[in-house]
């Protein structure tokens, strides 16, 4: 630390003190006057006793209140600056890792709280003023907080931090460091178990700091579990066991269905050994638990979450008469089928797919729909034309279209459609006339004909172009990754999620469900009226569950320092300040003196 002066020249005024000092030697001298009594006067001061503490006060302290305040004003005039050397203004970026192998108990409480009181020694060392910026990297890289000197605000953001179960993505976290204040040099922090290899840029202005948390590898983890239906009564369950320690591990597996211990089974497996085993289970809708009774150091790999779902779809269907149609609906297993010749508002939040033949309506809430005829007017589109006496031509090759094979089912007359939110799928001779129609908020099937119209309702792959497209609607995939957003098309204004942490009522707001919460582990249910989702989240990463530390020890710490820091403090405004305070001080004391005589 050392002080230099901005504008030095004007220190030649401090040489005026000596025009202040000259001026009180040369103030006139009081005249001696001899009187007779001085009772008068001692009853003048008793009258007036506020003045007396002007007496203890030195006779030369306004000289001295005078020279202080010009010397502060002189120096604020030459605007002298402290300058600190060193880094101690360089940006701080702290990166920590919040992955799932963070989780590891080698080193207790975890190897994630200790990251945290690092990143805290870490922040607690530097100055006030340096400004901080703190930056997650799981699966999604957050920046928690942008660049701010309040640091009891990045601390109390790195306490409340949390295990992610996601995968390492450090890399992309320097890609995002590197792009902040452009040209500008930071002093970077890398907070991780060391479990995934990352580098920083070679010739990057910044410096790396990178500091490893994390010394065991004892873990067997469930690196993958899956149920996939085998026929209408039985399911098969696979699952792939990895041991990441270098030790034989015996230990009992056991499969719960719905709290009920279904299984239990004896596995052994060898050092560095994957392991997969393949079970039958009925096929059923039920929450499945796998779980390994073994203590390893991260044993949030140990239990597997499953859900297989099974649709059970209610339907509804809004037609003038349509046997073939109605037969074909009723043919979906484990369906509730209603059909009506006019539909409510209420009976688009009652159902899971609903289907209008010919009865269009002008406007549709958020759901699942299938329109054969045209399409609702509240859709951009546009009818073009009419066509008669054509046939199916050709398809698009998709999941609807699945062991379909509809080619030259004749069709006496079709509206022909566009739109540029209408998706072709099915062709005639003359153009599509059949339409996929997806928002955030909707799905429609369209079909610009009536299935009267044709001789499709006589062959053996209508029901199964029914059942597809309703199947493709209403399916989902239960599986789902840690921080994986939930979407749900539903019409309801009010839903419940239950999550591993408890349950939440929520409003539907725009007919999407989205829930975006889903970093812990286990089952998430959403539930709305009589409709009901069941999700289950797992770690299933063989990167993760291999938590023994496999960054290179000699990129621990950047050598070289790029470029050295510093900071000016100017204190001319504190002088400045300080003159005028001494200023108002002096006023005081000579009015006060002025009345005392």
């Amino acid at each position: 630390m050392n002080i230099k002066f901005i504008n030095p020249q004007f220190l030649w005024l401090l040489s005026l003190i000596s025009i202040i000092i000259i001026l009180h030697l040369i103030r006139p001298k009081r005249i001696l006057v001899y009187i007779s009594t001085l009772l008068l006067w001692e009853k003048i001061i008793k009258e007036n006793p506020s003045g007396k503490w002007f007496k203890k006060l030195p006779k030369n302290i306004l000289l001295y209140l005078q020279i202080l305040t010009l010397i502060l004003l002189v120096l604020s005039l030459a605007q002298p600056q402290i300058i600190f050397k060193g880094n101690i203004n360089l940006p701080l970026v702290l990166i920590i890792d919040c992955s799932a192998s963070l989780a590891a108990r080698d080193i207790l409480p975890s190897r994630f709280e200790n990251i945290k009181t690092e990143a805290l020694k870490v922040l607690h060392k530097i100055p006030f003023w340096r400004p901080v910026a703190l930056i997650t990297a799981g699966k999604k890289i957050e920046i928690i907080s942008s660049f701010t000197s309040r640091h009891n605000l990045i601390e109390k953001n790195i306490k409340e931090l949390r295990v992610l179960y996601t995968k390492n993505n450090i890399e992309s976290a320097i890609e995002l460091v590197e792009s902040l204040i452009p040209n500008t040099p930071k002093e970077i922090h890398i907070f991780s178990d060391g479990n995934a290899k990352f580098s920083y840029p070679p010739n990057s202005i910044n410096n790396y700091y990178i500091h490893i948390i994390g010394k065991g590898g004892d873990n067997i983890g469930i690196t993958r579990a899956e149920i996939i239906p085998k026929n209408n009564k039985i399911a098969e369950l696979f699952i792939e066991i990895s041991n990441f320690s270098d030790d034989l591990k015996k230990f009992p597996l056991e499969i719960w269905g719905n709290d009920k211990l279904w299984s239990k089974v004896e596995v052994g497996i060898k050092p560095q050994e994957v392991k997969k085993l393949v079970f039958e289970v009925p096929y059923i809708a039920y929450k499945l638990v796998i779980k390994l009774r073994i203590r390893d150091q991260l044993e949030e790999d140990n239990t597997a979450y499953l859900f297989l779902p099974i649709l059970k779809p209610r339907i509804l269907l809004v037609s003038p008469g349509n046997p073939f149609l109605e037969k074909a609906l009723k043919a979906i297993p484990n369906s509730h089928i209603d059909v009506k010749s006019y539909i409510i508002q209420e009976d688009f939040l009652n159902y899971d797919f609903i289907v209008f033949d010919r009865l269009i309506p002008e406007y549709v809430f958020p759901g699942n729909y299938l329109f054969i005829g045209s399409a609702p007017k509240s859709f951009d589109f546009e009818v073009i034309g009419k066509i008669t006496k054509t046939k199916i031509v050709s398809w698009e090759e998709n999941s609807i279209m699945s062991l379909v094979y509809p080619l030259n089912i004749n069709i006496n007359s079709s509206l022909i459609l566009r739109s540029s939110d209408f998706k072709p799928f099915l062709y005639c001779e003359k153009g599509p006339i059949g339409f996929i129609y997806e928002k955030k908020d909707i799905f429609a099937l369209i079909l610009s004909f009536s299935i009267l119209d044709t001789d499709w309702y006589f062959y053996d792959s209508f029901p199964i172009f029914i059942y597809n497209t309703i199947k493709y609607a209403l399916s989902y995939n239960s599986q789902i990754s840690p921080g994986e957003s939930i979407i749900i098309r539903d019409g309801n204004p009010i839903y419940t999620i239950e999550t591993p942490k408890g349950k939440k009522e929520y409003e539907n707001i725009g007919g999407v469900i989205e829930f975006k919460d889903t970093f812990d582990l286990g089952f998430y249910i959403i539930k709305s009226r009589e409709k009901e989702k069941i999700f289950a989240v797992n770690i299933f990463s063989k990167e993760e569950s291999n938590i023994k530390p496999r960054f290179i020890l000699k990129d621990k710490t950047k050598d070289s320092i790029n470029e050295a820091g510093f900071i000016n403090l100017d204190l001319s405004p504190y002088l400045l300040f300080l003159a005028f305070i001494l200023f108002i001080i002096e006023i005081i004391i000579f009015l006060g003196g002025l009345k005392l005589k």
